[in-house]
């Protein structure tokens, strides 16, 4: 059993599931804190041990707090609880956001806690397997240097791996994890709606595109992104990407954009594959830019009578 005392403020999904995974590691949970006092009668039933409040008081003594709320709300929290009798000198305080720094914690460092950002790289959606998944996962760090030791010492309970971060960074890695995560499922609901008039259903349509997903990504983990590229941009074949074209055109012309500028990415990602066509990409990139030149000159120009900024 590991000494560290944690206590876990806000047990929403993410909240929830970090409080079960260190737990299940050998940690000890001490203190579960949550406005939602229905949560709370279920968490006692899990953590019998630990002292759960929706109070800012009467907490136990703990050497590292989780704030695991909203974005929103993680700067007021802060300055709620550092207006509080509870006494974080010397532990070490962190938020789980992805996007946010260690600065929104502030009045809690000048309260004498050591501050940090302490995001685990996963995606819950509230289901008993989200603890699970948080063993052996990349944990983004960023912080005090002491309140950072002590948050690598969980992550190896927890069999993971950590990246420090500095602070100006911290966007630009959330924007890298939602687009992985979150994009790819919007980009998965483009394609099943693109199939729904060829008879397909919702269901059958994701159990058709899913395989090829699953084996996108295999293929990236086992022999790198530009090795694992493949279809028309890929081959150089500009027939099948003037076909693709032509029906955006025709039927769904709010995906020229996303379309035209996913293609051109992907041509500059398959230059790097061995055997590539070069005059094949260079074929479809003159077609992406001829398209996207005519896109343009299709959109009416407002002229200035009549315009915004007339004064008729």
């Amino acid at each position: 059993m590991d000494s560290t005392k944690i206590g876990i403020l806000g047990c929403g999904r993410v909240g929830r599931a970090l409080a079960i995974a260190v737990q299940n590691a050998g940690c000890q949970v001490v203190l579960l804190s949550d406005q939602n006092r229905r949560l709370l009668l279920t968490l006692q039933k899990l953590f019998r041990h630990a002292t759960v409040t929706p109070q800012f008081d009467d907490w136990p003594e703990l050497d590292i707090l989780f704030i695991a709320v909203n974005d929103d709300q993680i700067s007021p929290v802060a300055k709620r609880l550092a207006l509080s009798d509870v006494d974080l000198r010397g532990k070490v305080v962190a938020h789980t956001s992805g996007a946010l720094t260690s600065e929104h914690l502030q009045p809690l460092k000048d309260r004498g806690a050591y501050i940090a950002s302490f995001h685990p790289v996963q995606t819950f959606t509230g289901t008993r397997r989200d603890a699970g998944v948080l063993r052996g996962s990349y944990f983004a760090l960023e912080g005090d240097p002491e309140a950072l030791e002590s948050l690598k010492r969980v992550v190896e309970r927890l069999d993971g791996r950590w990246v420090i971060l500095q602070k100006e960074q911290k966007v630009r890695h959330h924007l890298a994890c939602v687009l992985v995560s979150n994009y790819v499922i919007t980009l998965m609901n483009l394609a099943v709606n693109l199939l729904q008039p060829a008879g397909l259903e919702e269901e059958e349509a994701k159990k058709l595109l899913l395989p090829l997903m699953k084996a996108s990504l295999q293929n990236i983990e086992n022999r790198g992104l530009s090795a694992a590229l493949t279809g028309p941009i890929s081959r150089g074949d500009v027939s099948t990407i003037r076909r693709h074209l032509r029906l955006i055109q025709a039927e769904h012309p709010e995906l020229l954009t996303l379309y035209l500028e996913l293609a051109k990415m992907t041509v500059e990602l398959a230059r790097k594959q061995q055997g590539t066509s070069l005059k094949g990409l260079q074929e479809i990139r003159d077609l992406l830019q001829g398209t996207a030149a005519g896109a343009e000159q299709a959109v009416p120009q407002s002229s200035e009578a009549g315009g915004a900024g007339s004064n008729g």
